[in-house]
């Protein structure tokens, strides 16, 4: 009997640690898989005027579109929060990104648009728009 204690107190303590390991490991990385998180909601200032990035994705006809990514496959989800270190990309990382956006979203889209939003939070209303990038081959140059 004394074995199987000992036993079980081992299976426990690896249980453990390994629980450990893994929500430790995504709070350091940008993992994201249900029901383990990096902490987003968290790990950001809160203050009066929030910035959001919206997508578009541009017909050739010259209409817009925006691209919802929770619509996308599983790997577009959590693309919003990358498009805010966007400006450190290469051009040529930026460009085969909105090219795999707008083909996702839209096969026939061009190019897509990248808007940044600015909303005051205390009265949720939009303060400015203001287009940031455009990108993607399909664009006009």
């Amino acid at each position: 009997m004394e074995r199987s204690l000992e036993s079980k107190r081992a299976t426990t303590r690896v249980f453990i640690r390994a629980l450990l390991v893994i929500v430790v490991g995504f709070g350091l990385t940008s993992g994201e898989a249900w029901p383990l998180t990096s902490f987003h909601l968290f790990s950001h200032e809160r203050t009066r005027v929030a910035r959001e990035y919206a997508v578009a994705a541009v017909g050739a006809d010259g209409g817009e579109q925006r691209i919802d990514f929770t619509k996308l496959p599983p790997e577009f989800h959590g693309t919003d929060r990358e498009i805010a270190d966007f400006a450190g990309w290469s051009s040529a990382r930026r460009d085969a990104a909105c090219d795999a956006w707008v083909h996702a979203f839209n096969a026939r889209a061009a190019f897509a648009k990248i808007y940044v939003i600015h909303r005051d939070l205390r009265f949720d209303e939009t303060l400015d728009v203001a287009l940031q990038y455009s990108c993607g081959h399909g664009r006009p140059r």
